[in-house]
């Protein structure tokens, strides 16, 4: 069975992958290429961030219950 965390973490990047295509016409006509690296990187790192901690919770919450 597929697990939360990763069914969060696959939403979310593919949500910045739309959110960048359709951003890309900007990003070449006003060439602030640094600033959009910038921006998702800090958003992968937070959906991972993210991603541990829902894991974390997941595997804590499952050793309670034994």
């Amino acid at each position: 069975m597929i697990k939360l965390y990763n069914i969060i973490t696959l939403i979310l990047i593919a949500y910045i992958a739309v959110m960048a295509y359709w951003a890309r016409d900007l990003i070449i006509i006003d060439k602030n290429y640094l600033e959009f690296s910038i921006l998702i990187g800090i958003s992968l790192i937070a959906i991972f961030l993210l991603r541990y901690s829902i894991k974390l919770r997941d595997r804590k919450n499952n050793d309670d219950d034994e």
